[in-house]
């Protein structure tokens, strides 16, 4: 069973809890167990915090400003956002995956708008590469504006990576190479070198303890 004290949500240490924060800034935090953290009661309003402890966790939060960290554990974290409110983000997701293999699953679709700024992004702050390291899902992507085919092929033009100091910074272009939208960042790698990122499918795709149908194949760059 979850307890709840004032906006703060905690599950049980070693059970497999699924955790639903309100409309209002809410601290979910899982504890031992394979765990589902949702922002709100339908994905996320408030500006939350989401604490997943050891074990495999399932985390997703669509608007406001919120803090991930996946600690100890394959997590994987469904980052999706709309393009207008109340369905988006309001500022920057920071997300720490923490130990073991983690998935990131990247769906987010900002509208560039010269009088609003930049758009939120994502940023991750521990970002493994290499064998054993940790994963970006572009799937979407590739599903969704390249008709399957490759985002970050120059002819398409949705996806492309930059390397800012440090960082390597994932941009994206919602109407490609034939429209005339702009590049904007909407996640950024810290320390990272963009190059040392490679495309490829992970198989099982996700081993966390989900109640939601959004697991795919992911893979460090994948389109599939």
């Amino acid at each position: 069973m979850a307890s709840v004290l004032h906006n703060i949500i905690n599950g049980s240490d070693g059970v497999d809890d699924t955790l639903y924060g309100t409309d209002l800034d809410d601290e979910l935090n899982g504890f031992g167990g394979n765990d589902s953290l949702v922002g709100g009661p339908s994905g996320g309003l408030g500006n939350d915090t989401l604490n997943g402890g050891t074990g495999d966790d399932y985390f997703y939060d669509y608007a406001g400003t919120n803090t991930f960290d996946g600690g100890e554990g394959n997590d994987y974290f469904y980052l999706w956002s709309g393009p207008l409110p109340p369905f988006s983000w309001s500022g920057d997701q920071r997300v720490t995956g923490g130990a073991d293999s983690d998935v990131f699953r990247l769906s987010y679709y900002p509208f560039p708008d010269p009088l609003m700024g930049p758009p939120p992004q994502v940023v991750i702050t521990d970002f493994t590469v290499g064998i054993g390291g940790d994963w970006l899902s572009v799937s979407d992507y590739s599903d969704d504006l390249a008709g399957s085919g490759n985002p970050f092929d120059p002819a398409l033009g949705f996806l492309a990576f930059s390397q800012v100091g440090p960082d390597a910074v994932l941009l994206l272009d919602y109407d490609g190479a034939a429209g005339p939208q702009s590049w904007v960042s909407i996640a950024t790698l810290q320390g990272v070198t963009a190059t040392d990122l490679v495309e490829g499918k992970r198989s099982p795709p996700c081993s966390v303890n989900v109640n939601f149908p959004e697991i795919y194949a992911a893979a460090k760059i994948s389109m599939s």
